[in-house]
């Protein structure tokens, strides 16, 4: 019976795809801006692929901070956003596609000064220090920061940098694009190290809105996901990007 209910929505979200009214409708995915992936003049993996996603709606994207998508998702302002773990749909006015349709798999970054004594050997040398990563990243519940820090979020990458460089930080965790395209526009490059991919997390998703125009992008999601899974396009869009989680 469950079953029966889970297609019948799913038929009902994909006819509303199709209908004309929906046809014309104005869909919004809200996203930080993240170098290779959302960059503002629409280029980026994530771009591509919700290109492909969604050819056939007429669909707009929203840059914020990856907390500000999340409310304006749960709030029904916006349809759909990147980023998050499958459960952080949970108590929130959101919904999750199907778990083997993720966007991505968490691969983290360090950076950290180069003069001042400091090493990376793996996630015990964040012990006690002062160890940042962007507003709306939940590290520690997805099990990526375990050790007890002095934690700081920040909203801008770059000034985050510029207080690593002050000594006001010891390690910045987030993805190696990011951390070394600001880095070599701040000119840091030869201040900071930076050592790529060396934290493996879980599994992140498109979260949606709990409403209809929420549930049609998802339906399109886990339509056009199963397709392009099965067909190789994921594993050759994302190796376009050096992308390793669909590889």
């Amino acid at each position: 019976m469950k079953i029966n209910i889970i297609r019948f929505f799913s038929f009902i979200a994909i006819a509303m795809y199709l209908s004309p009214t929906f046809a014309k409708a104005e869909y919004v995915i809200c996203t930080p801006e993240w170098e290779n992936y959302t960059v503002q003049d629409g280029s980026g993996l994530y771009h591509d692929l919700w290109k492909k996603v969604y050819e056939d709606i007429h669909f707009s994207v929203q840059y914020a901070t990856l907390s500000r998508c999340r409310e304006q998702v749960s709030a029904g302002k916006a349809h759909a956003y990147p980023g998050s773990y499958i459960w952080e749909a949970d108590g929130r006015n959101l919904s999750s596609p199907k778990p083997e349709y993720y966007l991505g798999i968490e691969f983290i970054a360090v950076a950290y000064h180069k003069g001042r004594g400091l090493d990376w050997s793996n996630e015990s040398s964040l012990k006690g220090k002062r160890v940042a990563w962007e507003l709306g990243y939940e590290f520690e519940k997805a099990g990526i920061v375990n050790e007890h820090v002095n934690k700081h979020n920040f909203k801008d990458l770059g000034n985050a940098l510029k207080m690593l460089e002050a000594n006001r930080l010891d390690y910045i965790l987030d993805y190696a694009e990011a951390l070394e395209s600001k880095t070599e526009q701040l000119g840091l490059d030869n201040t900071l190290t930076i050592k790529k991919d060396v934290i493996k997390g879980p599994r992140y998703y498109m979260l949606f809105s709990n409403d209809a125009a929420g549930e049609s992008m998802k339906a399109i999601w886990n339509q056009k996901m199963e397709v392009f899974l099965k067909d190789g396009t994921l594993a050759e869009l994302y190796k376009k990007y050096s992308d390793k989680s669909y590889n």
